[in-house]
């Protein structure tokens, strides 16, 4: 797992941020789960399907994150008709997590940074958006802040 400062993760990602929305709130999402005693915090990038980014607090106050993975919770036979499972077989380090229901499937992957996981987000909003779901802006939607998957 990569280690960011948060300002740097701030700085990256700024460019990330809609038209609008100060990179500020990047860092108050962080704020807001060390509140609440959370030690993830979830950048989405799409919803329906979920496309996230997950970063890791170590310890309560910490100025430093990990880039803890990538999160995609999407419709099993959309995952299959678009060929997302090759794409994740190609480009992540490593699946994590997967679970699935009757109709969804849950995969959290790990990448080597966040230069990687932004570069396999786009690679599956390029996919998505070829098949006319999604605009085909990367930019971040919001953000989830979790205890622990």
């Amino acid at each position: 797992m990569e280690t960011i400062n948060i300002n740097d993760l701030r700085d990256k990602l700024k460019d990330y941020m809609p038209s609008g929305v100060e990179s500020y709130m990047l860092v108050w999402a962080i704020e807001e789960a060390n509140s609440l005693g959370h030690s993830l915090v979830e950048y989405y990038f799409s919803r329906e399907p979920d496309i996230t980014l997950i970063f890791k607090i170590p310890y309560p106050g910490s100025n430093e994150i990990q880039v803890y993975g990538l999160r995609i919770f999407i419709d099993k036979s959309l995952m299959d008709k678009l060929g997302l499972r090759d794409i994740i077989r190609k480009e992540v380090k490593g699946v994590l997590v997967e679970s699935c229901s009757n109709d969804k499937i849950n995969i959290i992957c790990e990448v080597k940074g966040l230069d990687d996981g932004l570069r396999v987000v786009k690679s599956i909003i390029r996919v998505l958006q070829e098949r006319k779901l999604h605009s085909g802006r990367v930019e971040i939607l919001g953000y989830n802040t979790l205890l622990e998957y």
